[in-house]
Formats: C-alpha cells, sequence, structure tokens
C-alpha cells in the first residue's frame, strides 16, 4: 500500500488529543494578522513599533544595566515575550498560556544542565530574578531571534521551555 498525507492506503491517520491539541495550538500561534504590529515595550519606556530581529536586537542592546527588561507583543495580546538583562547576557520568558492557572516560562537550552544558579538584581516585584546558567543567551541577535519567533509562533530549534514557579524564579 502507498503511503500518503492520508496515511497508509489513502486513510487519515488517527491523532491521540494531546497531539491534536498540540497542532492546533501551534497553528492557532502562527494566524496573526499582519495588521497587527509588533510592540516592543521597555521597563520604562515608551512603545516602539518592531518591523524585524536586527531591529529588536538593537533594541535588546539597549537593555545595559542587569534588571533591565522589556516585553515584545502584538498588540497587549498573547503571544507575549519578556527580556532581562542579565551579567553577560539575556534571559528570555514566554507567556504561559489563557488559562487563569498560567504562568511565565523561562526559556532554556535543549539539554543545558541545570546547574549555576545565579541571581539578577531586583526584579518588578524588588526580590531579585534566580535563572540557569543554560538560561542565558549571550548574544542580543540570538535573544531576539528568540523572542521574535516565539511571537510569530514558536521556538527555534535548539530551544526548550521551562515552567516557573511563583515565588520561587
Amino acid at each position: 500500500m502507498a503511503t500518503s498525507a492520508w496515511g497508509v492506503g489513502g486513510r487519515p491517520e488517527l491523532l491521540d488529543r494531546e497531539d491534536l491539541a498540540d497542532q492546533a495550538e501551534t497553528w492557532l500561534r502562527q494566524q496573526t494578522q499582519p495588521q497587527e504590529p509588533v510592540i516592543w515595550r521597555p521597563e520604562d519606556g515608551d512603545d516602539t513599533f518592531v518591523h524585524d530581529i536586527g531591529q529588536l536586537s538593537t533594541l535588546l542592546r539597549a537593555l545595559q544595566e542587569p534588571g533591565d527588561w522589556g516585553v515584545l507583543s502584538r498588540a497587549g495580546k498573547q503571544p507575549w515575550a519578556q527580556s532581562m538583562r542579565v551579567q553577560g547576557g539575556w534571559i528570555v520568558e514566554v507567556d504561559g498560556g489563557t488559562g487563569p492557572e498560567s504562568f511565565a516560562r523561562r526559556v532554556q537550552r535543549i539539554g543545558g544542565a541545570m546547574t549555576d544558579v545565579q541571581r539578577c538584581c531586583a526584579d518588578v516585584v524588588g526580590r531579585g530574578t534566580n535563572y540557569f546558567g543554560d538560561e542565558m543567551i549571550v548574544s542580543p541577535v540570538d535573544a531576539a531571534q528568540v523572542l521574535w519567533a516565539w511571537i510569530c509562533g514558536g521556538l527555534p530549534a535548539g530551544y526548550t521551555l521551562r515552567q516557573l514557579v511563583e515565588g520561587i524564579d
């Protein structure tokens, strides 16, 4: 029997509910309207309309002091992503979904060891931000690529997400 997009023998392949939900979420994330501008909002600054990764990289470089941060979104909607300057690079967090129990997720390299805990200066709640060494992105271009990819529907290859825990991270 021939294998086609419909599966073996021309029949549609069956997906379990989890796979179907994952595929639907990915598809929905990618359905952004072109008229929805991408907006960068630094901690204490004005909104900037962002047109590409190069411009976003320049905006990330402007986060010079550890603890400086900004949010990237489409007109205040999900998905959103934020980045904080830390010693030696940037950390990136993304929205945790739309549910009432959702909380931000931290981007980290796939295969990285969750060791080498770092602490950044006081964050928005004043207690500081803990992060693992494999969560730091050393290049503003790489951080911009992660932020931009998330706003456009996913993560670039080589990265995964870690659920943050309120009061701990």
